[in-house]
Order: structure tokens, then sequence, then C-alpha cells
């Protein structure tokens, strides 16, 4: 889908990417009931009608039980797996982001849907694809003051593990950036791009995506020597970003009453 700004119509959820990056789809696969009816020979008529009510009680007590822990525990992590794919692009990324008592960040447009290898820096991006990333979301918004701007960015794995490998490779390494800046022509952040970038973050709360950010200052001044970076005051936005992001990827304990899911 196209990029899109805040003018534009709101964009489509980022449910079009197929079934394939499901979390646990092998691990942790979600039980299967065993519904059994009464099965054997028919001696007499009241022991058929003896056997039919029985089976037919068993299946009605098994379809209106109350779901187990485990049922419900299985269910929440499918839900969380698929969320970034039933949830609407304006869910994930809000118009507003608070970051300070009395500061908010403004979306300033969402990106197209990408893949691990478009999205990030090439060392990042091999990290990641390794551990089976699938996908990337990203949207660009200014701070309050409308002189820094941010891309925010969550990398899609296929399980907690898969996500867990990956942030602690990347953490480790002396990688400068992570995810790639997204600029919007005729916006504050049209002069912002990879080249433009001044400090970055990245973020893991122990399930199925590692989360990005990447500041810049709206006038376009390039990247300054690693030398002489320093984390400004101005950029410190960038965290309620991610704060955000994150928050809205935590396990459902309601899980069983999401659309789509089974307990």
């Amino acid at each position: 889908m196209p990029e899109t700004t805040e003018g534009d119509e709101e964009p489509e959820a980022p449910n079009e990417i197929p079934p394939d990056a499901d979390a646990d789809a092998g691990s942790r696969r979600r039980s299967r009931r065993r519904w059994g009816l009464p099965l054997g020979v028919v001696l007499t008529g009241a022991l058929a009608v003896g056997g039919l009510g029985g089976g037919g009680f068993a299946l009605s007590q098994e379809l209106t039980r109350k779901p187990t822990q485990a049922e419900i525990s299985v269910a929440a992590t499918k839900e969380l797996a698929q969320r970034w794919r039933t949830r609407t692009a304006a869910e994930i990324f809000p118009q507003t982001v608070s970051y300070s008592t009395d500061q908010s960040a403004h979306r300033i447009g969402i990106a197209p849907m990408a893949t691990c290898a478009e999205a990030l820096d090439p060392r990042i991006a091999q990290v990641l694809i390794k551990s089976g990333c699938s996908a990337v979301l990203r949207a660009t918004y200014a701070d309050a003051t409308g002189t820094v701007v941010g891309t925010i960015g969550m990398a899609v794995l296929p399980d907690y593990h898969a996500a867990d490998a990956a942030h602690l490779e990347i953490n480790t390494s002396t990688e400068q950036f992570g995810v790639r800046a997204v600029g919007f022509p005729g916006t504050a952040a049209a002069k912002f791009g990879d080249a433009q970038r001044q400090h970055w973050a990245m973020a893991f709360n122990e399930e199925s995506y590692v989360y990005f950010v990447t500041v810049g200052w709206v006038d376009g001044r390039a990247t300054l020597p690693v030398a002489q970076q320093v984390p400004e005051p101005s950029y410190f936005f960038a965290l309620g970003l991610l704060v955000k992001l994150e928050t809205g990827f935590v396990l459902n304990s309601d899980a069983c009453r999401s659309k789509g899911i089974r307990c």
C-alpha cells in the first residue's frame, strides 16, 4: 500500500501479510479437544437410547465448559502473535503519543509494510532474517516542538525465542543504527532520511517482536560522526514512542474474547 500522511485516507490494516508469521506454530500448538460419542453394538432399544443420551450429555458438557488455564494461555499467545495483522495501522501507530506530562508527539505518516531487508540496516536485517523476521511496520512522528522527527518500527518474529535471540545478538553488536528512516514529502519529515539519523534505540518486551526508533532534525542536518554524537534532550521523545508501541503488544488476559480466537 502507498505511503500515507495525515491528510490521506486511513491506511488499511497491516493484515495483508500471509499467515506464515504466526507465533509458536510448532512449539506450542493449540490443543485439540476430542469429542467422543458412544460406539458399540445396539443390544436393545433401551440400551441404545441410554448410550446416545450419555454421549449427548458429554458433548454438551464439553461445549459449555469454561476454558482451562492452559487453553487461555495458548489463546493469549496466539492472539498476540496475530495482533500485528488484526489491528489497523492507525491502532498500532496512534495519531498522538504522549511522552511527558505536557508534551505529545504527532504522527506524520505511516509507511507501507516492508520486508526486514528493506526496512532495516543490512547487518541488523541479517540478524533478524536469520531469526525468521517476516515484516517490519514503521511510522514517522514529530516531537511537540516540531524540530525533531523520528521513525518507529517493529520487526515481526515467529515467537519469543526467535525475538530474544535476535535482540541479544543485536544488543551486543557495535551497530550504530537499526531501523531505516521514513520521510514524507511536504511534511516536517521531508528532509529526514538515513543520512540524517542522529540517534537510535531498541526495545524488546519478552514477546515475539523487536522494536526500533531513530531520530533526526527537521532541517536535514547530516549524521554526526560517532565521536561527536551526544544524546540530546530533544531525542528523548523517541523513548516515548518505543514505550507506546511495545505496550500495545503484551499478552491479553481476556484473549478468548478476541476475534478469530477460540478457547
